[in-house]
């Protein structure tokens, strides 16, 4: 008996280790409390560096190729179609709008026509003077960084890209790295000098306008303040005045960061191991996800985080927040799913879930690798509150997922099998 404690209590903490990062700096913050769930995953054969999402279509690099995936279902992303660019260098950034998808690869941006998913078709493409590192797009226009510049590009006709406008930093003696845009400035982080604001207000004559000259790799604008990472620090800066920008809050990263995305409540950074989540108030840690990967890029979209990987591919991760589960006669879901008890479990669980309206269900328990190892449920259902039992007799101990699929809702909870 004392030994099974003592089994129990080594593979929580296993658990624990495996579903978090270790802090690089500061561990005293560290929650155990399991809050990102695993929703599905697309392995690419090469390198997954972005990706850009759009209804229920995902559009991400692997190294030199474009590929479409039908992400209708998260949980079993579907390659509907892809194309190999007219070179062998590695992809860097994907954005689109509409029918049209321009992707970053080396000094080229490329356009394509998705309006065809199954058969996306080249368009042009637009040589810059060195390799680019980002891109981004608002409305009709694409900005760039590559090295030291910053372009401004005129996408409005689909056929063809020109360029309004250009400004080269000089200054940035490491080259630029991330940027973000919002309203009439951009903000260009910087290997090396600190952070750039631009004015691109005038787009053919884009200017310096101010400067924040702490290292700042990564950036998310969202007025009247900027979110800024380098390999150490997470800052909070107000950029009320953008000609020098004030130091609201600084904390150290738990883990470096390679890019940043920041919603009404919190700061998601695609990391060394993954995804971080910080809380947007005060910079504290709320709760983080491994991956055997490099995370590049973070977007959140309709509730889910699409976390690229360098090898690992595309991600699809759910970020559950307790307090919005907490009572569910207050959630504006029409559903819920329960954490299975008891956890761990030996052989069999019970998983409870809530139903507000009469749905088709689907109910499923799947491996670490995300294999679908059993389907519990798979029917219609009318509104109220059911439960199912899963028995893991025939399956060995370890870390299980199961998932609720139930019209547009998708949600997954982890748990542990111990024989």
């Amino acid at each position: 008996m004392k030994i099974s404690f003592i089994y129990i209590l080594l593979l929580l903490w296993v658990n624990t280790i495996w579903t978090q990062d270790i802090p690089r700096y500061n561990n005293s913050e560290i929650s155990i409390e399991e809050s990102i769930d695993f929703i599905g995953n697309w392995k690419t054969s090469g390198k997954c560096k972005s990706s850009f999402i759009s209804g229920n279509f995902a559009y991400i690099t692997n190294n030199n190729i474009l590929e479409i995936l039908d992400i209708s279902d998260p949980t079993s992303p579907n390659l509907i179609g892809q194309a190999t660019l007219n070179s062998s260098f590695l992809s860097e950034d994907i954005f689109g709008k509409g029918d049209q998808v321009y992707i970053a690869n080396y000094a080229t941006i490329y356009m394509f026509d998705v309006s065809d998913p199954s058969n996306p078709d080249t368009v042009t493409s637009f040589e810059v003077e060195s390799i680019i590192n980002d891109i981004y797009m608002v409305n009709d226009v694409l900005y760039v960084i590559a090295s030291y510049d910053f372009y401004i590009l005129d996408i409005s006709d689909p056929t063809t890209i020109t360029q309004l406008g250009k400004l080269t930093l000089p200054d940035a003696s490491l080259g630029l790295t991330r940027f973000h845009v919002q309203g009439n400035y951009a903000y260009l982080g910087s290997w090396s000098d600190g952070l750039y604001i631009i004015d691109i207000s005038d787009t053919a004559n884009p200017s310096i306008h101010g400067r924040f000259l702490e290292r700042s790799y990564i950036v998310f604008a969202q007025d009247p303040y900027a979110y800024v990472a380098d390999s150490r620090y997470l800052y909070i800066l107000d950029i009320t005045d953008k000609v020098i920008p004030d130091i609201v809050d600084r904390r150290n990263n738990v883990d470096i960061p390679h890019d940043i995305f920041v919603d009404d409540n919190y700061i998601y950074t695609a990391t060394e191991g993954g995804l971080v989540i910080y809380n947007k108030g005060d910079l504290s840690f709320v709760t983080s996800y491994s991956i055997a990967d490099i995370g590049e890029r973070v977007l959140i979209e309709e509730g889910l985080i699409y976390l690229s990987g360098n090898s690992e591919g595309l991600n699809i991760l759910q970020h559950i927040d307790p307090n919005a589960v907490e009572d569910f006669k207050d959630n504006s879901s029409s559903f819920r799913l329960e954490q299975n008890y008891p956890n761990p479990f030996n052989p069999t669980t019970t998983i409870q879930f809530e139903l507000r309206e009469t749905s088709y269900v689907n109910l499923s328990v799947y491996n670490n690798l995300g294999e679908m190892v059993a389907e519990l449920e798979n029917s219609e259902f009318k509104s109220g509150h059911y439960h199912t039992k899963f028995d893991a007799s025939k399956f060995s101990s370890g870390i299980y997922y199961y998932k609720l699929k139930a019209n547009d809702f998708v949600q997954a909870h982890k748990m542990i099998f111990l024989k």
